[in-house]
């Protein structure tokens, strides 16, 4: 009777011990096939299960609609079963079964979902919500997998992390090695190309094309950011790159093209995750303005691009008002009606307003301008010009 109690209390650990349970689950690899009838199968671990698919609460554009079709993505919900490698951001497959193969193997993948959440339910634990196109699945039961690659994203950002730690105690040049085995493990993983394109920012100028190739890579895959915060400062110091790449003018008219675009998105995607902040507003404002001189005479946009430019600014400065970025745009921007003016010409009313609001942010930013600062030519010709 002993016996027959031990073996059942054993059975009930053992059943009730998640650790087993989900070990388990980690040990379950799926063999995917794109093909129905394909030879070549992606090894690939299993996440969880489909739990829903419903049509996300997106407003579909007016050409579309009139074509009598719905073309919004699906928001998927699945139940994590094996949660480590998942992350925000990342491309989950749908399997569908073979019926004529036991538990997950050989099974076909009829669908991709991007994770947008992943969050705790009080009665059916972890789980995720995606979003893709599933029409062809409709409601049937699917198992979501993962390629076996991300097995390897969680030793690459703990290498990122012993790299942070290194560059904080000045140690660059290792915190350079880990960085970039980091990346050797997770090609598309942006936390460490962003870290690696700092450490380039630090090595001064020269290294400026390292750091912005390194950055361009960070927001090709910024969607897989381990951390919201990371990919917000990310955003602020690739602005910032892009800036001070311009003023140096050490660029080609299409790398400039192609930084004012970079750069208007960034502050797009920052302001839809983020909000509107006084760093994109005043970095817009100074975008847009470079976009207008970028911009060809008989562009019909030219016009609203200085318009957006003013707008900008005029947002910012509700933000912060003794900022020496904020002073320094606004003096650049407003300095453009004095273009083709010289102290031996008539002032239009145009030309005054500007002129005063040149002196009032030219005063300002000379009183919070720190000692020891330099004020950069292009701000010091602006003010000569108008004494």
């Amino acid at each position: 009777m002993k016996v027959i109690l031990r073996i059942i209390l054993l059975i009930v650990c053992l059943l009730s011990c998640p650790s087993i349970s989900a070990q388990a689950v980690e040990d379950e690899l799926v063999f995917s096939f794109r093909k129905y009838k394909g030879t070549e199968a992606q090894r690939m671990i299993v996440v969880g299960e489909v739990v829903s698919i419903e049509k996300a609460e997106l407003l579909e554009s007016k050409s579309t609609s009139l074509l009598g079709l719905d073309t919004r993505p699906d928001n998927v919900v699945v139940k994590i079963l094996n949660p480590r490698g998942v992350r925000v951001g990342q491309t989950l497959y749908l399997v569908e079964k073979h019926p004529d193969h036991r538990q997950f193997r050989n099974g076909n993948i009829v669908g991709e979902i991007n994770v947008r959440s992943i969050f705790d339910t009080t009665f059916f634990g972890k789980q995720l919500r995606g979003v893709g196109f599933t029409r062809m699945i409709e409601n049937r039961p699917m198992t979501v997998v993962r390629p076996l690659i991300t097995e390897k994203t969680e030793e690459a950002l703990d290498l990122k992390r012993k790299a942070d730690a290194l560059a904080y105690q000045d140690s660059d040049a290792e915190a350079m090695k880990f960085l970039k085995k980091a990346i050797a493990l997770d090609p598309k993983l942006p936390d460490p190309h962003y870290a690696l394109g700092l450490m380039y920012k630090k090595e001064g100028n020269s290294w400026n094309v390292s750091s912005l190739g390194e950055f361009a890579l960070a927001w090709k895959y910024k969607d897989s950011f381990s951390d919201s915060r990371e990919k917000y400062n990310f955003y602020q110091h690739y602005l910032s790159l892009i800036r001070e790449n311009m003023e140096l003018g050490i660029t080609s008219p299409k790398i400039k093209t192609d930084m004012l675009k970079r750069g208007l998105e960034i502050i797009k995607d920052s302001e839809a995750h983020f909000g509107k902040r006084f760093e994109t507003s005043v970095t817009k404002a100074w975008l847009m303005y470079k976009s207008y001189l970028n911009a060809e005479p008989r562009d019909i946009s030219k016009n609203l691009l200085w318009e957006n430019s003013i707008t900008a600014l005029q947002e910012s400065e509700s933000y912060s008002k003794n900022s020496l970025l904020y002073h320094q745009t606004a003096i650049l921007i407003y300095s453009e009606y004095l273009n083709g003016w010289n102290p031996g010409k008539q002032k239009t009313a145009d030309i005054a307003r500007a002129m005063d609001k040149i002196k009032f942010h030219g005063r300002t930013y000379l009183t919070i301008n720190p000692p020891g600062n330099t004020v950069p030519s292009s701000i010091l010709d602006i003010l000569e010009l108008i004494e």
